[in-house]
């Protein structure tokens, strides 16, 4: 967002996981633009020991990917950027992304939808509390910036500040199985 339209919001600013609260100038088709042309996948790394744990838990696991992709974001703005775009590559280059920094997730392992708590799985892990809060498995709010005044604690999620956390509390649950 900083580098498109020249901004200066720094991530450890961004106190919400909506954007508009963060970039209170930029239309919604502006906050979504990047996403839905598939750039933000272009532009982004894993992060750090992200890609170990994934290659760790592969060994013994199966492992998926669940995303909101284009299903979280607004009808109105998705048809306004393909009226003037004809195509986005949001998917593809999320699937791009994954199989370069992730070869051991499958494809047909990435599931699109919005009610993760649907998902029928032991470990839900995801930076957006609402996410989590309904998933009858045990789950892990990874944080950040904009998650910090939820209170996991109080909806039974656990709270790791980095992948090798996350490492040490999914040993925890295979202890206590």
């Amino acid at each position: 967002m900083n580098r498109t339209y020249g901004t200066r919001v720094q991530f450890e600013n961004v106190k919400d996981y909506m954007l508009k609260d963060s970039f209170p100038d930029l239309s919604d088709y502006q906050l979504y633009a990047p996403y839905l042309d598939g750039r933000l996948y272009l532009d982004i790394h894993p992060v750090k020991d992200a890609q170990r744990l994934v290659e760790k838990l592969s060994a013994t696991d199966d492992l998926y990917v669940c995303t909101a992709g284009l299903v979280g974001v607004n009808t109105l703005i998705v048809y306004e950027y393909l009226w003037n775009n004809e195509t986005t590559q949001c998917t593809d280059n999320l699937l791009r992304f994954l199989g370069e920094n992730y070869p051991q997730i499958r494809q047909e392992n990435v599931i699109i939808c919005t009610k993760k708590y649907m998902i029928d799985g032991d470990v839900l892990i995801d930076d957006y509390p609402g996410h989590l809060i309904d998933f009858p498995g045990h789950k892990i709010l990874l944080d950040k910036p904009y998650n910090q005044d939820f209170n996991a604690a109080d909806h039974g999620i656990m709270r790791a500040r980095n992948y090798n956390e996350i490492a040490n509390l999914i040993e925890q649950i295979r202890y206590a199985l």
